[in-house]
């Protein structure tokens, strides 16, 4: 238990530089609760337990990612991930891979094709993936823009030539 200890908690060394990971070098867990107790303190004095969750949630996935990802660690642990086809990695960072999933969306739910679908039908579908993908290429509107889809509330779309007139005045 001790060597997983290490592994969960290695991204949480103190100051040493050294790479070997001994007993002083491996954070325990009531001194990554005192660590996260007091950053919650400074940025959320409202909700310190929540925010000390999501820091220990942060610690966590580090932890995951630093020994292979969660994939390998579902392995391991002979469990399976909730998801079974997950996309490449780089997949979201090509637009022509962004507008065939639209596409099959829009096929799928019957939607007019001519028509951006909303983030949030994005998200009561489950596709929390393109809702994300949407986020990272600018939004709903830069997207729609970029693949030449009407968008439904157009009055929802910052009006530039209105935007100057207020600054004009």
């Amino acid at each position: 238990m001790k060597e997983c200890a290490e592994s969960i908690y290695g991204e949480e060394q103190t100051a040493s530089s050294s790479t070997d990971r001994d007993d002083e070098s491996c954070i325990t867990v009531d001194r990554l609760s005192d660590t996260n107790a007091q950053s919650s303190s400074r940025q959320s004095p409202r909700l310190p337990g929540l925010q000390r969750d999501k820091e220990v949630l942060k610690n966590i996935e580090k932890a995951i990612t630093h020994m292979g990802g969660f994939r390998r660690i579902a392995t391991l642990m002979n469990l399976s991930l909730a998801y079974k086809h997950r996309k490449p990695k780089g997949y979201w960072d090509n637009i022509d891979n962004l507008l065939e999933e639209i596409n099959q969306f829009q096929r799928s739910w019957g939607t007019d094709p001519s028509f951006m679908p909303s983030r949030k039908s994005y998200e009561r579908a489950g596709r929390y993936d393109i809702a994300r993908a949407l986020e990272k290429w600018g939004g709903l509107h830069e997207v729609s823009r970029l693949l030449s889809l009407k968008v439904r509330h157009p009055n929802r779309q910052p009006n530039l030539a209105r935007d100057v007139k207020l600054d004009i005045n």
